[in-house]
């Protein structure tokens, strides 16, 4: 079965708790998942990682959250080679900010491709608006998620 790190970018703790359901649904497969709240890539060994899932939400004008920003500066500056990394994206927001709508997962997305990872499947992206229970939505999308690995 798989490791995976689950990279979590979170304000208000709703990205947190999807991850959390999206954890526990992927050890109840068997699968090893582990929590980071960001951090230096180096740090979270990510160039030797097989497997992450970014799992954030959206603050303010399509920023990362405040836990995520050393993460992504480490992506932008220190730019490991990711060719040997498959990832997922949960991305977090509320679709009455248009412009802005989940931009920070999709950030993330491109960092990653940029550096050469490799997402596995389509990017998930909530809508507050329209689904409240995010764990619910994420759950769902980390068993069809975990069947492509």
């Amino acid at each position: 079965m798989a490791d995976i790190l689950i990279i979590v970018g979170t304000e208000g703790g709703n990205a947190r708790f999807a991850a959390e359901a999206v954890r526990d649904e992927l050890a109840g497969m068997g699968h090893s998942a582990d929590l980071s709240m960001g951090g230096d890539c180096i740090a979270l060994d990510l160039p030797r990682r097989p497997l992450a899932l970014l799992c954030t939400s959206t603050y303010g004008f399509g920023d990362l959250p405040d836990n995520l920003l050393s993460f992504a500066h480490s992506l932008r500056t220190r730019k490991p080679d990711l060719r040997h990394l498959r990832y997922g994206v949960i991305a977090l927001g509320d679709q009455t900010y248009a412009e802005t709508f989940c931009k920070a997962g999709r950030t993330l997305d491109e960092q990653f491709r940029a550096l050469g990872a490799h997402r596995v499947g389509d990017r998930l992206e909530i809508d507050a608006c329209t689904q409240p229970l995010a764990d619910e939505e994420a759950a769902a999308w980390a068993r069809e998620w975990a069947g492509m690995l």
